[in-house]
């Protein structure tokens, strides 16, 4: 199976059809570079944290993908003053000319999910996003920073597929 892909049985259950990650979020520094990054605002941080995506992309095979940033709450935005998924985006943009579509958006604003579990995170996330573009056999590559439980990708590719996505794939900096 290739790495990265959703087995089948597992499919049944997600809207995934696969999800890659860079790293690890406890490998080296990086859940450090991500906390600087998200919230202590060294944006200059997505420079090297979207180097490593676009490495994950491409040795993957995932460039004939659609890019789209995992929406953040605009309450959240003006809280941090960015969306570090769109950092990232920015960043695999420049190196590799991927297209991408803003064409998700976050229509509930929702707790934080650091400290939630599984179940509660999917609680918090459940209809969180809209998608009002007909989106008829298009493949779509999620970006995000970190994946812990999947339940926010889960929720951006349930939302997608309603749409008519015909893939979606997710790719993070780390696993949590």
């Amino acid at each position: 199976m290739p790495r990265g892909r959703t087995c089948d049985n597992c499919r049944r259950q997600t809207n995934l059809d696969g999800v890659v990650v860079a790293t690890h979020f406890e490998i080296g520094p990086i859940r450090e570079l991500i906390h600087e990054l998200k919230y202590s605002g060294t944006v200059e941080l997505a420079n090297l944290l979207g180097a490593m995506l676009v490495r994950t992309i491409l040795v993957n095979e995932l460039a004939d993908f659609v890019l789209v940033p995992v929406p953040l709450h605009g309450k959240r935005i003006i809280e941090r003053g960015f969306n570090q998924a769109e950092l990232l985006t920015r960043q695999i943009i420049e190196r590799t000319g991927m297209e991408t579509e803003l064409i998700l958006s976050r229509v509930k604003a929702t707790l934080s999910q650091t400290k939630l579990t599984r179940v509660e995170r999917l609680r918090n996330i459940s209809g969180a996003f809209e998608c009002r573009v007909a989106l008829e056999g298009i493949n779509i590559l999620l970006v995000d920073d970190v994946m812990t439980t999947g339940a926010t990708l889960e929720e951006c590719a349930k939302t997608l597929k309603r749409a008519g996505a015909k893939r979606v794939w997710g790719v993070v900096v780390a696993r949590g």
